[in-house]
């Protein structure tokens, strides 16, 4: 009875301990995936300051030059979008119905006191198609994230939010929720050193937009054996709130006995909890 004893506690111990090793896999994916967009966002943010003004092509050739679809698959959008006050919206709106796409309006369309309309966005397929002109700061989840990278001059990440390129067309969401990694763009060649400073001299923001879901499937789809029979859940615990941003549910619906790994993961300002959950293997009483 006692070795029976001991062999059921050496074989929870081995199933815990491979459960904390998954949960270590995936917060590493996690900030590995993410994290690699400060490189991406900062080449995108010093084109601005060498050049001064950046045309569609060349935020194009940027793109491309920065092999996002090779080294950053998950992708979803890389874009640049101006900072514009009230009394310079209409100008702006102009400049782009006469350059690049003659029906482009800064929506929503009610008035506020500044806007940041998406200008630039790779790649340019119908779906992303669907953001452009989209004032991200006319939605609150955003704007608190671009207010952080305004007033820090660094990289910071929104909430979970539904992405516009999941919205319209009569459709029942039912996509992951997705986050937004923006990156100040001043109108000067150095970084701003304070506060009102950056919010003088505020250009615009260079940004990304990635659904933590594809990032955890294409991990998965590499790495299989992360997932067996197991379930994952990714959450943003930063405001107190759980957003979801990631699941897989291997184990049947009625599986009892469960235990869980719950550890969490910092990604610039916001704080993720990656949860593995499995079933101990059922042991002999018998030896």
């Amino acid at each position: 009875m006692f070795l029976a004893s001991v062999i059921h506690r050496q074989a929870n111990d081995e199933f815990v301990d491979s459960l904390l090793q998954r949960n270590n896999a995936l917060r590493s994916q996690f900030s590995s995936a993410l994290g690699g967009y400060g490189h991406l966002l900062y080449g995108g943010s010093s084109l601005f300051s060498l050049k001064g003004e950046v045309s569609r092509e060349e935020w194009h050739k940027f793109y491309l030059d920065m092999k996002v679809q090779e080294e950053l698959p998950d992708t979803l959008g890389v874009g640049f979008v101006p900072y514009v006050t009230k009394d310079r919206l209409a100008a702006l709106e102009e400049q782009v119905r006469t350059n690049d796409y003659p029906e482009f309006t800064v929506t929503p369309t009610n008035p506020r006191s500044d806007y940041t309309a998406i200008l630039y966005l790779e790649p340019l397929n119908e779906v992303n198609k669907k953001a452009i002109g989209y004032d991200m700061f006319s939605e609150p989840q955003r704007n608190a994230a671009m207010t952080l990278a305004r007033d820090t001059g660094k990289v910071a990440m929104s909430s979970p939010v539904q992405l516009v390129q999941d919205t319209g067309d009569g459709k029942v969401n039912d996509d992951p929720l997705g986050v937004l990694v923006y990156y100040p763009v001043y109108s000067t060649s150095y970084a701003p050193t304070t506060i009102d400073q950056r919010r003088d001299q505020l250009r615009g923001f260079v940004y990304v937009a990635v659904r933590p879901q594809d990032v955890l499937d294409s991990y998965l789809a590499n790495v299989p054996q992360i997932s067996e029979d197991i379930d994952i859940k990714v959450q943003d615990i930063t405001d107190g709130s759980e957003g979801v941003l990631g699941r897989v549910n291997k184990l049947s619906p009625g599986a009892s006995n469960k235990q869980s790994i719950v550890r969490e993961v910092v990604i610039a300002n916001r704080t993720w909890q990656v949860t593995t959950i499995g079933r101990p293997p059922v042991v002999s009483s018998t030896v």
